[in-house]
């Protein structure tokens, strides 16, 4: 009997020293909070986490500590950990203004600027009057480089509030930007140094109905170089058809002269051609109207001029189009009015192609097109329905595949089914 008291009584004193009032545990939790806030205003960054954590222990559910917390990992570039405390006060709180606004700051700092850039549109969607989610928007697309636009919302975040820093800060770090003659835009905190290399490697075989042919293949290798404005390639096909191969090299240069004018040209020629051009000459360009809005975006004009020169004659060919984008820039239309003139036949084939392409998710794109105009093949030009379609997806940043299907119905001729991959290397 006795030992059955002084078990009961030990079991009385455990409760009593581990269990809390409700009204200390409060006190508590102010006591941390105000540590946190002093600590974060200090620019103790390490403390002030670790008091908002034992804060957060003692009320999980608060979605202002997720914020603090989630800031102040920021702060010490922790952006996965800081997301995801972020996505912790979403998952209970998905309507909160300031973690919403918290993740797209976030991800702007960490270099995922199109994530960033499309959360921030969002949030003015469904407050189009507040000023500093228009003064974000507008600091993420001055990340981006796109001072235009940024400069359009720091001015609609100060109609609404004339005493906002952060648009105000944002006008001057334009007037900086544009004033300066260096050639590097602005960027966020921890965005990595854009690749100035780009490496392309394909593959692709033609399989044909209608007519007994055997199979096409192609080889290509492609390399690019960026130099300020300017981009240089230099490119290589292997061409197996007829039992013959051909090999095909050309040079190009890309040049942005404005803001929205490009252009280029490209030279190209085959040695000891079988069936492709002996030489091709290509020159084009295109003009962007205007930079649009969130919901439409930017038109672009484009104009493209070449000549391929065949043992049995010349193939020239013209053609203009407009470029239309939506949303954000992932969605955009294509639409080419094209025409080819058969120097040997003297005979003019009018044609067009229309394209659609879709950025499914930051790093997969789809895209699909049909056309109707003249095919050249061993110099002869013949009218040709196409259909096209396929994806591209980033493995990583610097690395991307893609994948392509298209059918070619020649008319009075043969069907030609091409299947193509390809590889993307940026270094």
């Amino acid at each position: 009997m006795k030992s059955l008291q002084a078990l009961c009584l030990v079991a009385v004193f455990v409760v009593i020293t581990t269990v809390q009032s409700p009204a200390s545990s409060a006190a508590d939790f102010a006591s941390l909070y105000r540590e946190a806030i002093t600590a974060r205003d200090n620019r103790d960054y390490l403390s002030a986490e670790k008091k908002f954590r034992q804060a957060l222990e003692l009320s999980p559910a608060n979605v202002d500590i997720l914020l603090y917390l989630g800031l102040v990992q920021a702060y010490q570039k922790k952006f996965l950990p800081a997301l995801e405390t972020i996505g912790q006060g979403l998952a209970s709180a998905p309507n909160n203004l300031d973690l919403r606004m918290a993740s797209a700051r976030i991800k702007g700092w960490a270099g995922r600027l199109a994530e960033a850039r499309r959360e921030a549109v969002g949030i003015i969607s469904s407050v189009p009057e507040n000023a500093e989610a228009h003064a974000l928007a507008g600091r993420l697309d001055y990340y981006a480089g796109d001072l235009k636009t940024a400069e359009r919302r720091f001015r609609r975040a100060l109609s609404t509030d004339p005493s906002l820093a952060a648009a105000q800060e944002g006008l001057a770090d334009i007037a900086k930007a544009q004033k300066s003659q260096a050639e590097v835009s602005p960027e966020p905190p921890n965005k990595e140094e854009r690749p100035k290399w780009r490496l392309d490697t394909g593959y692709s075989t033609s399989r044909f109905l209608r007519v007994s042919r055997k199979d096409w293949r192609e080889r290509y290798l492609n390399l690019a170089r960026s130099i300020g404005d300017s981009t240089l390639s230099a490119r290589i096909e292997r061409v197996d058809r007829y039992g013959q191969v051909d090999t095909y090299i050309r040079a190009g240069l890309d040049h942005r002269i404005t803001d929205g004018l490009t252009g280029y040209i490209k030279i190209g020629t085959t040695s000891s051609a079988n069936f492709l051009p002996r030489r091709t000459v290509e020159v084009g360009g295109s003009l962007r109207l205007w930079d649009g809005e969130d919901e439409i975006g930017a038109t672009e004009l484009m104009i493209d001029l070449k000549q391929k020169d065949y043992a049995t004659g010349d193939v020239r060919s013209v053609g203009a189009g407009i470029r239309q984008y939506f949303f954000q820039d992932r969605l955009w239309l294509t639409a080419n009015r094209i025409g080819g003139y058969d120097v040997v036949s003297s005979k003019w084939h009018p044609g067009w192609v229309g394209r659609v392409d879709l950025k499914v998710f930051d790093r997969l794109g789809l895209f699909a097109g049909t056309s109707d105009s003249g095919e050249s093949e061993l110099g002869s030009t013949a009218d040709t329905l196409t259909r096209f379609g396929g994806l591209t997806a980033d493995v990583t940043p610097r690395l991307g595949v893609n994948l392509s299907y298209t059918r070619d119905n020649r008319k009075f001729s043969y069907i030609r089914n091409v299947f193509a991959a390809g590889v993307t290397i940026k270094f």
